[in-house]
């Protein structure tokens, strides 16, 4: 009998948290179009309408970017009054938003059968999209796919077509009234948020945002690209918008303990995504981080500063050696062709550890000083450098494994090791790029490699971050096609990706696709993915910037593809989970 009592008394508490929980957080679930809510209405949707009032004024938070970034574009996308939308951002009708700057969007929230929604249309741009693109997209998840395909025919999303597009809103329940909220606002998760971080930005506290989405606090981890609720006493107030991905201002720079519980945050959220081939990525990785050992005892030796040149100097900081080359003549005896690994890059030993030794033809101020600044564990480092008669030699750390092209070009690897690695080295190589976007122009301009750059580049030199873009596409085509960006084909040189978008571009590009795709992704899941993943390439490589995907987009994209992957009739090997 105490033991029934103990369970009654647990089960009566969960139903209690659940009673008076305003929603219930979706995760996740979001991102799945092929759900339905026939049993009962899913979160996973719209959030449930069972508040006090079945009408109210609600808030949503966007993210500006272009063309969405100023009052009159914003106000057109989500139906928001204008003047309302400028006076509670502060701001006048003409202001232009910075890209990824917050917005306080003001809502009309209402019932519609059992959700709450704020209703708003959209016209169906020339391109091809599908709800999953507009929803997560263009609306940044305040809709969802689920929701658009209820609202809506598969012929709304023909070219011109008007779309009812339903946005995520919801109005407090009796007992959070009673508790003094007026307002909720539907707030996007970023990659680096936290209901803690969240809570105290909005003046909200960490159990009433808890409680308002059915969080346990004890276990309160939150997916991006998936919403919560912030319960508001009054109206939120525009300085407590930030702009995502700025650089800290001088007068508060970055701590490397910020660095560090910055890089656990990322970790936390890409775990728990849940990848189930996360122990072969790992293992990948791995791989490339053979190279630790000796750096400790590079760090100390003395610089021979007198060897190069001052522009060089200036732009080697204290971790890099300059070697003297007595040294890497003895290394490579002599530069000997049997230590010879490509046109111009050697290996040799320096004091016990193997290293790349590259010639150079030009002035290395620039790479050098570009290497220095990017740190990523992906990326081979540069050890130091040397002059020599007018030469000069840039020494790096040496892939001992190969580089990750040689492992995703490898025709001995299994169809499922090709396509698992394939999809979520470039899901990881998509973020990075994405946090890489916001600090940097682009780091093609000096260290370009042919069949990699983008064609403003080529015809006028114009430097931007889309070229980067650009770029990853290429890379998304090799791993497709199992070709390099730049092949011989008739004794001539071709660019893959002029060569892919003339095949798209055909008459006949639907039955051309199956002879791009690389032989080793033969099966029909396979070639499903690879079919998705050559439609996001082609999407990466618009001849026009602006036209091009934004990393963040192209981060979304990947996840649906793990995510169909995932839930394929077809089934994974053991291995993957």
């Amino acid at each position: 009998m105490d033991q029934f009592r103990f369970g009654f008394f647990i089960l009566l508490c969960v139903f209690m948290h659940k009673f008076h929980a305003q929603q219930s957080y979706s995760g996740n679930s979001i991102l799945n179009c092929s759900e339905n809510d026939e049993t009962g209405s899913s979160s996973a949707f719209l959030y449930t309408c069972n508040g006090e009032k079945p009408s109210c004024q609600a808030f949503l938070i966007f993210k500006s970017y272009p063309p969405y970034d100023s009052i009159s574009t914003i106000s057109n996308l989500t139906s928001a009054d204008p003047l309302e939308l400028a006076h509670i951002n502060n701001i006048s009708l003409s202001t232009i938003f910075p890209a990824n700057k917050e917005v306080i969007v003001p809502v009309n929230c209402s019932c519609s059968g059992q959700y709450y929604q704020a209703n708003t249309s959209y016209i169906i741009p020339s391109k091809q999209v599908d709800y999953f693109s507009i929803a997560n997209n263009t609306y940044q998840g305040l809709s969802t796919c689920k929701s658009l395909n209820k609202e809506n025919s598969d012929s709304g999303l023909q070219a011109g077509s008007v779309l009812q597009v339903p946005l995520r809103c919801a109005c407090p329940t009796r007992n959070q009234t009673l508790n003094g909220i007026k307002f909720l606002m539907t707030y996007v998760v970023h990659w680096e948020d936290t209901i803690h971080d969240i809570s105290k930005r909005f003046n909200a506290s960490m159990e009433s945002v808890g409680d308002a989405n059915g969080i346990d606090l004890d276990d309160a981890l939150i997916f991006p690209f998936t919403t919560v609720l912030v319960p508001l006493s009054t109206k939120p107030s525009s300085s407590q918008t930030i702009i995502h991905f700025q650089q800290p201002p001088a007068s508060s720079p970055t701590t490397p303990i910020d660095v560090i519980k910055s890089s656990r945050k990322r970790f936390t959220v890409w775990l728990a995504i849940g990848v189930p081939l996360l122990a072969l990525f790992l293992l990948l990785l791995l791989m490339f981080l053979h190279h630790k050992k000796t750096r400790e005892a590079a760090r100390k030796d003395k610089r021979k500063k007198w060897e190069l040149p001052n522009d060089v100097l200036v732009s080697i900081d204290q971790n890099l050696k300059v070697y003297d080359f007595k040294d890497l003549e003895a290394a490579t005896e002599n530069f000997s062709n049997k230590y010879k690994m490509g046109a111009s890059v050697y290996r040799g030993v320096l004091k016990g550890e193997l290293l790349a030794i590259k010639q150079m033809s030009k002035a290395v101020d620039k790479e050098v000083s570009l290497l220095q600044r990017i740190n990523h564990f992906n990326l081979i480092s540069l050890r130091g450098a040397c002059e020599h008669s007018g030469v000069f030699y840039l020494v790096y750390e040496f892939m001992e494994n190969g580089s990750l092209k040689e492992w995703l070009q490898n025709k001995s690897c299994q169809k499922f090791q090709h396509m698992c690695i394939k999809i979520f080295v470039v899901t990881t190589l998509a973020r990075s790029a994405e946090r890489e976007d916001s600090r940097k122009s682009s780091m093609w301009s000096s260290l370009g490699t042919k069949g990699y750059k983008a064609p403003e580049y080529i015809e006028y030199g114009l430097v931007t971050p889309e070229m980067d873009i650009y770029a990853f596409g290429v890379l998304l085509l090799e791993l497709i096609t199992g070709k390099p960006a730049v092949f011989m084909q008739d004794e001539k040189e071709v660019l893959l990706s002029e060569r892919i978008l003339t095949i798209m571009k055909g008459e006949n590009a639907d039955a051309e696709i199956d002879h791009i795709i690389d032989p080793n992704l033969k099966g029909h899941l396979w070639m499903k993915l690879a079919r998705q993943m050559l439609k996001l390439s082609i999407d990466c490589l618009a001849e026009e910037p602006e036209s091009r995907l934004s990393m963040a987009e192209v981060v979304s994209y990947l996840l649906r593809i793990q995510l169909d992957a995932q839930r394929s009739e077809e089934p994974f090997p053991s291995e993957w989970r």
